[in-house]
């Protein structure tokens, strides 16, 4: 007879509140990303990351967010229209 063990992993706080940056595919802590969140079929930028809904997150960073704007990764990911990614990318722009 054979006995299966399972075993349960234990996570911290720390590697839960961790999310993946879309442009570095890097984990970071929540604080030190931007949420791009998306709630009844429409896209914002969610500074105090407290919308509801699915998101993507980009690292706070200048360099990076430029980055994201010049290579069009948002647009890739959420396969926006043009109308939706120019709204998005001027909310971005603001916060640079």
């Amino acid at each position: 007879m054979t006995t299966i063990i399972l075993m349960k992993k234990k996570y911290t706080n720390q590697i839960l509140n961790d999310r993946t940056c879309i442009v570095t595919r890097k984990k970071y802590p929540k604080e030190k990303l931007l949420r791009i969140a998306k709630v009844n079929n429409e896209y914002f930028v969610d500074i105090n990351q407290n919308m509801g809904g699915r998101g993507l997150y980009v690292l706070k960073e200048d360099r990076i967010i430029s980055i994201c704007i010049s290579k069009q990764i948002l647009m890739k990911k959420l396969k926006l229209s043009s109308e939706e990614y120019i709204k998005i990318e001027n909310e971005l722009k603001k916060i640079i």
